[in-house]
């Protein structure tokens, strides 16, 4: 009987610790899926910007490239501003105004919101 007993004892907690450890492996993973989530404008978003304006004018040119470089930097709020006034510039093509307002959406996003002054 005593045997018995230790036998299940030892089943128990060998049962135990193979849950244990089955719950860590699959929770793990969403613990960490988090950390790699997008921490801002994405590369693809970039690219799709890079692409629309290749054929574009040396000034929408030169501004889709300054964009580029303030979203590298992590300056959210330049890159939303230079959007901004390329948003507004006659003679965009549908694809770039999409690609356009597609990046100010993202951009709007990411940037953390503007404090509401007090009265």
């Amino acid at each position: 009987m005593e045997a018995r007993r230790k036998d299940t004892l030892a089943t128990l907690t060998l049962i135990m610790r193979t849950n244990f450890i089955l719950s860590l492996l699959l929770i793990l993973p969403l613990l960490l899926v988090p950390g790699c989530g997008k921490s801002g404008a994405s590369k693809a978003d970039v690219s799709a910007l890079e692409e629309a304006f290749k054929s574009a004018d040396a000034a929408s040119k030169d501004a889709v490239a300054k964009i580029v470089s303030e979203i590298k930097a992590a300056n959210y709020a330049g890159a939303f501003s230079a959007l901004s006034k390329l948003d507004g510039t006659p003679g965009l093509t549908p694809q770039q105004q999409k690609v356009v307002q597609s990046a100010l959406h993202d951009l709007a996003q990411v940037m953390p919101p503007k404090p509401v002054a007090a009265p």
